[in-house]
């Protein structure tokens, strides 16, 4: 089945290759969780359906736009795999008969919202709003303003046009703007430096949720303004030049956060509705209101409808750009994705708590940066504490534990905090879990130089020996309720035989011991 050469296919990304800093986690490892990174082409993975400008069906060329073909379009060409930087300085020029499709920097307006988020002046509500505005006016000049904003946000000087907006794919845009940026810095917004980017890179996140949150009252079932955006979104996240590739990267995955949180009220809402309607069906004939029913049934069917197609998109985005991404060779985008992982994960369990996708955590807990490692604990701390989430993670658990064991002497301290503080969250789950020699480990870095280290080695001792201390019952003095802790501290460190300690004397052992007593207690005491 062949597709319109112009219209655009959410299906055009290209995996990046590896880079030094990530790491394969050991095969057997990656064959023990279920994988299903190859489902794209099984042909079961979301592809929008077709959708023409203006609700009406059109052939002319270049301008078939809306929701791209279900059956997609794999590109055809490759992409050169070399430094972001050598192509962030590359030309292109692209031109559509006698007119040029880009325009300097110089005719760039000010007043875009990038600037007004920028400057962090205008009320992100209204920012919004205006938008939604301005789309149902003229969707058109909506979108073009809004992709504008993007390319504004990843560093790029160029303008976008009405000419290559109706008649050029989204990866020939990009091309042509590649050359629209500053050869002196290799730096874009959402990386660079000082308190006015780190509070635009907050504002993006928060204008590009609420804009999806917003739009779910109205347009967003319009099958024209998501399917533009996260079409272009894709394009910009699998772009060779980074600062496309990781803002757009950044903002698709705020649109998924968004879509998720509207997934899960719809979900909630067709519960509410399905109660309400089995309520009244089970009314006597007499009072039972028929109307009623119909329009329940009406509502449920919507809401099913709204909710697949919310799911959909999720789908798509989660095969489409974060399977890829997860692995790219920009740090900082690998740990947005296991960021973002995890609030999705949190925030509706019953569809993300699943090995699918956590096995994603669980395979960059063996990269190579640590930060990226960190965000991977982060994500999972909060699980671990619920205890309604706690036991859908008991096959994670059992094939990742190892893994986390030895990151609790990780090169990086505030990495071995977090992991000492999951494998303590994972002991409260469940104390059988850890063997006895993981659990030694542990509490030998009660000793560790590093004072974070240490405490949380010290809480991982207190949940795994001292936690069901008890007072004497039969004591006559008045005692703190830290005593019987304390006596069974004490009897911890005497029966404890620690290797580098057996060459010391009797004395110096006994007054070492009695000074790493003292040490450790201060933190309870």
């Amino acid at each position: 089945m062949t597709v319109n050469g112009n219209t655009r296919s959410m299906r055009q990304h290209i995996q990046r290759s590896l880079g030094d800093d990530f790491v394969e986690p050991p095969a057997s490892v990656m064959s023990a969780m279920p994988n299903d990174d190859n489902e794209d082409d099984e042909g079961e993975e979301f592809q929008p359906k077709a959708a023409s400008r203006g609700g009406r069906a059109t052939t002319t060329p270049g301008r078939g736009r809306g929701r791209p073909s279900r059956t997609g379009r794999k590109t055809s060409g490759t992409v050169n795999q070399t430094d972001e930087d050598e192509m962030e300085t590359s030309s292109v020029t692209m031109s559509i008969g006698n007119n040029t499709t880009y325009v300097g920097a110089a005719q760039s307006e000010e007043k875009g919202y990038f600037h007004h988020l920028l400057a962090g002046k205008t009320n992100i509500q209204v920012l919004v709003d205006q938008w939604i505005d301005s789309y149902q006016a003229n969707r058109d000049e909506a979108l073009i303003e809004l992709m504008q904003f993007f390319l504004d946000s990843s560093g790029c000087k160029g303008k976008l046009t009405q000419t290559m907006y109706l008649k050029m794919e989204h990866v020939d845009m990009l091309r042509a703007m590649t050359e629209h940026f500053d050869e002196d810095t290799s730096e874009y917004p959402i990386i660079m430096s000082g308190l006015q980017y780190k509070k635009f890179r907050s504002s993006f996140s928060e204008f590009v949720v609420l804009l999806i949150k917003q739009a779910s009252y109205s347009i967003i079932y319009d099958q024209y303004m998501i399917d533009n955006l996260v079409t272009l979104l894709t394009a910009l996240s699998d772009s060779p030049v980074r600062a496309f590739r990781h803002t757009g990267t950044l903002a698709v995955l705020k649109v998924m956060t968004a879509l998720v949180d509207i997934a899960l009220t719809i979900s909630i809402q067709k519960d509410q509705c399905q109660r309400q309607y089995e309520a009244e069906r089970q009314k006597s004939s007499a009072r039972r209101a028929a109307d009623r029913l119909d329009t329940l049934t009406t509502k449920r069917k919507e809401l099913e409808g709204n909710e697949n197609e919310i799911k959909s998109f999720m789908n798509f985005i989660f095969k489409g750009v974060f399977i890829h991404r997860y692995r790219d060779i920009v740090p900082d985008i690998r740990c947005l994705c296991m960021s973002e992982l995890g609030e999705w994960m949190k925030s509706y369990p019953m569809v993300f708590l699943d090995d699918i996708y956590l096995k994603y955590i669980g395979w960059t807990l063996y990269d190579k940066v640590g930060d990226c490692r960190l965000r991977c604990l982060l994500a999972l701390i909060p699980l671990f504490q619920t205890t309604d989430l706690v036991g859908k993670l008991e096959l994670f658990t059992n094939r990742f534990k190892d893994r986390i064991v030895q990151m609790t002497v990780d090169c990086e301290y505030e990495v071995a905090v977090q992991a000492i503080k999951l494998l303590t969250a994972i002991l409260k789950f469940n104390e059988r879990i850890l063997e006895d020699k993981d659990c030694e480990n542990i509490y030998e870095l009660v000793y560790h130089s590093h004072r974070q280290v240490a405490q949380a080695a010290g809480e991982f001792l207190n949940q795994k020996l001292f936690h069901k201390a008890e007072q004497p019952s039969n004591s006559s003095k008045k005692r703190s309720q830290n005593t019987a802790f304390i006596h069974l501290l004490v009897q911890f460190f005497i029966e404890s035989e620690i290797t580098q300690f057996k060459h010391l004397s009797q004395v110096t052992f006994n007054t070492h011991i009695a000074l790493q007593i003292f040490e450790i207690t201060r933190i309870y005491v």
